[in-house]
C-alpha cells in the first residue's frame, strides 16, 4: 500500500505537536513544583517549629492545644504504612526501606532538608521501636545531630504529647560520662547479649540467640514505669534507662564490650525508651548499637538476629 505523502506529513507533524505538547506539561510540573517548593520554604521560614508527626496517630485535641504553645506551628503528616515485619530475614530490610521512603518524602517533596538540619522541627517517631530506632539512626546520619522529639503518652481521656525533648543534650551530657575501661576484650571474648526488655524471653526466643555464634545472655529487671505525667515523662525514662544502663557497666567485663561495640541490645518495646537508650550508648560508646527485636512467630514472638545501627548511620553521612 502506498502512503501518500500528505499523510506522512501529518503523521510528522502530529508526531512533534505531541512532543511538544509533552515537554509543555513536563515544563509545567517542573515549574509547578519549584514554585510549590518555594511556597513551602517560605511557609516553613515564617514559622517557630514544623511538627512531623510519623507516629500513624492523628492529633487531637489535647495534642493540639500541647504544640500550640510552641510557638507558630506548620504540621507535616506523614500517612502510615502496613509494613510485614513476619519474617526475620526481611524484617530489619523492610524497617529500613521504610524510614528511607520517610526520610525521602521528607527531603525532596516537603522540602525539609534545610530545616532537618538546623533542629527547626519536632519529630513526632513512629510508635515501633524498631522504626522509631532506624529513622533516628538515619536522620543522625543525614546531620549528624539527634533531633528534637515528642512522645505520645496516654491519658484518662485519651492521649496527649510529651513537651519537646532535645535528644542532642542528653547525648552530649552523657558522653562527658567519664567510665574507665581497664581491658578491651580479646577477639575470642564472648559478645554480649543485654536484654532491657520488659518481657521474659519465650522458648523460641531463647533457642534464636543459642544460634547466634558467640553471645553469652545478659538479662536485667525492668521495673514497670509511670508515664502518665507528662511534666515528669522524659525524666522518668531517662531515669529508667541511665539506671539499666549503669546496671550493666557494673556488671564485669561488659563495659569494655560496649565500648568496642561487642554486644547486642533488646530495648524496652517504648519507642521513646528505645530512642534515649540508643541516644545514652551513642554518648557513653560513641557508636549506634547492634539491635535485636520482637517479632511475631505464630502465637509467640522470637527475636531477630542483631542489627548493626551504626553501619546505617554510616551509609547516611552526607546524604
Amino acid at each position: 500500500m502506498k502512503i501518500k505523502k500528505e499523510t506522512v506529513e501529518n503523521m510528522i507533524n502530529n508526531y512533534f505537536t505531541f512532543r511538544l505538547i509533552e515537554s509543555l506539561v513536563k515544563s509545567i510540573i517542573t515549574a509547578r513544583k519549584k514554585l510549590l517548593n518555594r511556597k513551602k520554604k517560605k511557609k516553613y521560614e515564617e514559622c517557630d517549629v514544623i511538627v512531623v508527626n510519623l507516629s500513624g496517630r492523628k492529633f487531637n485535641e489535647d495534642a493540639l492545644k500541647t504544640i500550640s504553645q510552641w510557638g507558630k506551628i506548620e504540621i507535616v503528616e506523614i500517612e502510615p504504612a502496613t509494613l510485614d515485619l513476619t519474617n526475620p530475614a526481611s524484617y530489619m530490610q523492610v524497617v529500613g526501606d521504610y524510614c528511607a521512603e520517610i526520610l525521602d518524602r521528607l527531603v525532596n517533596r516537603e522540602s525539609l532538608v534545610e530545616i532537618l538540619a538546623t533542629q527547626k522541627c519536632v519529630i513526632v517517631p513512629p510508635g515501633l521501636n524498631s522504626t522509631a530506632i532506624m529513622f533516628t539512626t538515619m536522620l543522625h546520619g543525614m546531620t549528624g545531630h539527634f533531633p528534637i522529639m515528642s512522645f505520645f503518652y496516654e491519658k484518662d481521656n485519651g492521649y496527649d504529647l510529651t513537651p519537646r525533648i532535645t535528644l542532642q543534650s542528653i547525648r552530649n551530657h552523657y558522653r562527658d560520662v567519664q567510665t574507665p575501661v581497664n581491658q578491651p576484650p580479646s577477639i575470642e571474648e564472648d559478645l554480649v547479649f543485654l536484654n532491657l526488655a520488659r518481657h521474659e524471653l519465650s522458648d523460641e526466643a531463647l533457642h534464636e540467640i543459642s544460634q547466634w555464634k558467640g553471645y553469652k545472655k545478659v538479662t536485667r529487671a525492668t521495673p514497670s514505669l509511670d508515664l502518665t505525667n507528662p511534666l515528669t515523662y522524659h525524666e522518668t525514662v531517662k531515669d529508667f534507662c541511665v539506671k539499666t544502663i549503669d546496671d550493666v557497666i557494673n556488671l564485669e567485663g561488659v563495659l569494655r564490650h560496649l565500648k568496642i561495640g561487642k554486644y547486642a541490645v533488646l530495648p524496652a518495646g517504648l519507642s521513646s525508651i528505645g530512642i534515649i537508650y540508643t541516644v545514652l550508648l551513642h554518648g557513653l560508646c560513641g557508636h549506634f548499637p547492634r539491635a535485636s527485636f520482637f517479632y511475631r512467630a505464630g502465637s509467640v514472638y522470637s527475636l531477630t538476629r542483631p542489627f548493626d545501627f551504626q553501619e546505617i548511620r554510616t551509609k547516611f553521612i552526607g546524604s
